[in-house]
Order: C-alpha cells, then structure tokens, then sequence
C-alpha cells in the first residue's frame, strides 16, 4: 500500500504542478498525503511497523516535476523484516530493499 501511496503522491506533485508531501506521523501510525496543509490522504498503519529515518527525513517531498526533493534512504520495520526505501536523485524513483 505504501508504495502504491508513493507513485500516488508523485503523480499529484506532476498532475497539479506543485510540492507534495507523504509525512509520517510516528506517534499516531498514521501518514498523510499533503498540499502545504491541506490534508489529501490521510492511512493509519499497524503499530508493529516502524519507520525510521536513514539518510533522509521521514516527510517525502515530491515537486512538480515528480522529482524528490530530498533522496536519501529511510527504514521500515515489521514482525522481525527490515526494509530499506531508497530515493534516488533525478527521476523521483525509488527502491524496496528487503534486508
């Protein structure tokens, strides 16, 4: 879901020609899909996951052009699986990395 969340937030940064966020929300296990501040998507995730950052911030920034403001690696963990999400400078791609 989260991945299929990502290309959402991507396509509504080129679609609307502006920065959007998807912006983790650790206390709540929640993350939102934002325009500035309005609210776009809001999901709540199992309490068994953990996100934490890597090289980057756990707020995905993607600009109008699709691209990643900020590349960099965060971490998901779940149930003894660890995942790294990598965000590469350019084309706003990432990469699932089971570990």
């Amino acid at each position: 879901q989260l991945q299929d969340d990502l290309y959402f937030t991507q396509a509504l940064a080129l679609s609307r020609g502006k920065t959007i966020l998807l912006d983790f929300r650790h206390s709540t296990s929640r993350y939102q899909i934002r325009d500035g501040i309005t609210i776009i998507l809001a999901r709540d995730y199992s309490n068994e996951f953990t996100i934490e950052k890597g090289s980057m911030n756990t707020t995905i920034e993607f600009n109008l052009n699709g691209n990643i403001r900020n590349p960099g690696t965060i971490f998901v963990d779940t149930k003894g699986e660890r995942y790294k999400l990598t965000f590469q400078l350019g084309k706003g791609r990432f990469d699932v990395t089971k570990l």
